[in-house]
């Protein structure tokens, strides 16, 4: 009887001990988890801070083309709007290719300079990138004298073109600068009188173009 007696003792206590120990756990499990996640949520940047950040990299300035910068030239090629389209297109990489030597050239036209009288003129229309704005242009001309007129367009086309300025004429190296620059994305270099050639021939020569 005394053997049995200290049992039950023995197993009353194991319960309650292990009672507890369940408590503390129940009470120390949630204090410990608040523990880690208020010392982990300090690296994290506060909102503020994050708001700010995106809100100046959505504010800033997009790029745009450098007034009085040199204005890169993407296409070009020959401008016949007057005739049959075409005005030797495959050579306008000549007239702006930094080599004086080669040149980009028109037609040959017989009876005068105006050619024969079958039209107003001819040329070569160039590309510029997007928001360009031209002031000023540098031709390399034929020796003998042209008549030339730059215009600067929202479009391939003359009807809206605004002229930047004329030289008649003129031979060799010309400059032509507006009062203002004028904002458009196609320059178009038009010839209304062309070099005379021999045999009663007329052609028109730009060896080097660049526009600012």
């Amino acid at each position: 009887q005394p053997l049995q007696r200290d049992g039950q003792y023995s197993r009353l206590i194991l319960g309650i001990v292990a009672a507890i120990i369940v408590i503390a756990m129940l009470i120390a499990v949630p204090t410990l988890f608040r523990s880690a996640t208020t010392t982990a949520s300090p690296s994290l940047p506060p909102v503020a801070t994050r708001a700010t950040t995106n809100s100046a990299a959505t504010s800033a300035p997009a790029a745009r083309v450098t007034p009085g910068a040199s204005l890169p030239i993407q296409t070009a090629t020959g401008f016949d709007p007057l005739g049959d389209g075409t005005e030797n297109g495959s050579q306008a990489g000549k007239s702006y290719d930094g080599d004086p030597a080669t040149a980009w050239t028109s037609e040959g036209y017989r009876g005068s300079a105006q050619f024969g009288g079958t039209k107003d003129g001819v040329g070569v229309i160039y590309t510029l990138p997007a928001g360009s704005q031209v002031r000023t242009t540098q031709l390399t001309l034929a020796s003998k004298p042209q008549d030339v007129t730059v215009y600067v367009s929202a479009d391939r086309s003359l009807d809206a073109a605004q002229e930047l300025g004329k030289v008649t004429n003129a031979t060799g190296e010309q400059t032509v600068t507006a009062p203002t620059a004028l904002a458009g994305r196609y320059v178009i270099v038009w010839f209304t009188k062309a070099a005379a050639e021999e045999g009663d021939r007329y052609r028109c020569t730009l060896a080097e173009v660049a526009f600012s």
